[in-house]
């Protein structure tokens, strides 16, 4: 229906919204107290760097994508059917997650704009994402 295909996508961007300003915060302040440098100093490689907070952030919205995938799976009132009833609950969590490896990408991309963590970040991030859902 018109209002399962507008509401649907508004969901799931938001769902998402309220995860990445903490995570990008932690890349920021990271970045901001210098942690970042001494692990170059140690002679860590920077891709390696990338890839563990790549699965740190993988592992957390994976969480979500579960939670969000059990919801529109399942049958709340007999007779009702499922949000998404005509589709494959794995492969749903396979495209959410997807999506939620291109969002982590762009929230890497993004954390380059900033220097200091500051609680103007979630509104500038929400008002950057909102778009994606229409």
């Amino acid at each position: 229906s018109l209002l399962l295909g507008f509401i649907l996508p508004l969901f799931l961007v938001l769902s998402f919204a309220f995860i990445v300003p903490p995570i990008l915060k932690r890349i920021v302040y990271e970045k901001e107290t210098g942690v970042k440098e001494l692990m170059k100093l140690m002679g860590l490689p920077a891709w390696m760097h990338w890839l563990c907070w790549f699965i740190n952030v993988v592992v957390t919205c994976s969480l979500s994508v579960l939670i969000i995938v059990i919801l529109v799976s399942i049958e709340f009132k007999t007779g009702t059917g499922a949000v998404l009833a005509y589709s494959d609950p794995v492969l749903t969590f396979i495209f959410l997650m997807l999506y939620a490896s291109s969002l982590i990408l762009f929230l890497f991309f993004i954390s380059t704009f900033f220097d200091k963590p500051n609680p103007l970040l979630s509104p500038r991030l929400l008002v950057l994402n909102l778009p994606l859902a229409f």
